[in-house]
């Protein structure tokens, strides 16, 4: 660059020193084309000098140097922003233009927001903008800074991130139990529940499950109690069906005489009362689910069993079947309303056992809450004792009940020894 655009040489051949020898003739000045190439290069596009700018770029990059300055680029950006602001801010004067007194022109200050916003890559900020965001790139770029050593700002929020798990994990030890005693933590430092904690808490656990748990049991026996009464009115059917075809009669499997053995379940229908019942399973009026009752364990559902004429022992029979080992048996539509069919007797259960009995004990398969009931008329109902409004007790004969009258009605009474007999068609007696 030079003070003039040529010089013109003297006739000696020596260059020609300047015509005006004032005392300015030592200040360096730029000719107005360097001038407007300078203005162009920092941002003043109507004074487009382009070879000029270039040659102006390539000779400021000469003065590039390494620094001993180890700073932070994005702390640079972020500074320099800062202070653009501050300026923007504090207001200028009235007198001058807005980006006068070194601050940015409105136009830097535009290209220079898009470019930060951009991620510093001028190719991804608006078409207008974009050579002015270029140089700006290309003047920031001349920095030489160091690395953050804060590293990415990924790793700085994974690593805040981490910090906040942390937090939340010793908040969370707080309410942990200390169970090693060879723990090196002081105790202090081991953090326990108190014992009032828990022992609310136990409290809490002990009135939910007293709540909840007889809820529960009413819940299951209602179940229960429903299905077996559904049971019974399909049984109700097979006995219709079944005493069509035999003149009004009960379900018989053999003759079935008084005073002959009865409870021996599974060893032939001439000594299981059962096997009667087990006569309408066998001539297809019912199925043997029909007869299973959810409250025994031991109860059959299984209806693929075809050969069987009864069930396998004493244990699993769910309902008990009017005695049929008499002289006089009830009839399915009879003058007498009888009761046919309950869920099975606990008397006979523990006197087949040798076991005392109590007449007055309600069925097993209800948790002793009462037993369903078939009359000979197929109505259901739900039986909460053993004794009728009659008086007759559903688990004994009449002979028996009698000597326990007799005897002021205590709660135990001698075993049945599996050969009595119904008194007569009205005396409802069943088992096993």
């Amino acid at each position: 660059m030079s003070t003039h655009d040529h010089a013109t040489p003297s006739p000696a051949g020596n260059p020609r020193r300047p015509a005006a020898a004032t005392d300015e003739s030592n200040d360096l000045r730029l000719c107005a084309a360097d001038t407007a190439a300078c203005d162009a290069a920092f941002g003043d596009e109507s004074a487009a000098q382009p070879a000029r700018t270039d040659r102006l770029m390539r000779l400021l990059s000469m003065l590039d140097a390494p620094t001993g300055v180890e700073a932070n680029r994005d702390l640079m950006i972020d500074l320099t922003l800062a202070r653009v602001g501050r300026a923007r801010r504090a207001g200028t004067d009235d007198s001058g233009p807005a980006f006068a007194g070194g601050d940015l022109s409105p136009e830097d200050d535009d290209a220079l927001e898009a470019l930060v916003a951009a991620g510093m890559d001028p190719s991804q900020t608006p078409g207008p903008l974009r050579r002015r965001c270029e140089r700006l790139a290309a003047l920031l770029g001349s920095l030489p800074v160091a690395k953050s050593e804060l590293g990415p700002t990924n790793d700085l929020v994974q690593r805040t991130l981490a910090r906040v798990q942390e937090s939340v994990h010793a908040e969370e030890s707080r309410l942990s139990v200390a169970t090693s005693e060879g723990s090196s933590q002081s105790p202090s430092a081991r953090a326990r529940f108190r014992i009032g904690d828990l022992v609310s808490v136990a409290a809490l656990v002990l009135v939910g499950f007293g709540v909840l748990m007889p809820m529960a049991d009413a819940v299951q026996g209602a179940s229960r109690r429903t299905a077996c009464q559904s049971n019974m009115a399909a049984a109700g059917l097979g006995f219709g069906l079944y005493a069509d075809s035999n003149k009004d009669a009960l379900p018989l499997a053999s003759a079935s005489p008084a005073g002959r053995p009865w409870w021996f379940v599974g060893r032939g229908p001439e000594q299981s009362n059962s096997a009667n019942l087990y006569t309408l399973v066998r001539t297809g009026m019912n199925k043997v689910s029909d007869f299973a009752c959810g409250g025994n364990a031991r109860a059959v559902f299984d209806n693929s069993r075809t050969d069987a004429i009864d069930w396998g022992c004493l244990e699993e029979v769910s309902y008990s079947y009017q005695n049929m080992f008499a002289s006089e048996r009830p009839r399915w539509t009879g003058a007498a309303r009888v009761i046919v069919l309950t869920d099975r007797s606990p008397v006979v259960l523990k006197a087949y056992n040798r076991v005392s009995i109590d007449p007055l004990e309600n069925s097993p398969n209800h948790a002793g809450r009462g037993q369903s009931a078939l009359f000979n008329d197929g109505a259901v109902e739900w039986l909460k004792s053993s004794v009728l409004q009659s008086g007759d007790n559903i688990w004994l004969p009449r002979v028996i009940e009698d000597v326990i009258r007799q005897l002021t009605q205590p709660r135990e009474a001698d075993p049945l020894q599996g050969t009595e007999s119904p008194s007569g068609a009205d005396d409802v007696f069943v088992g096993p």
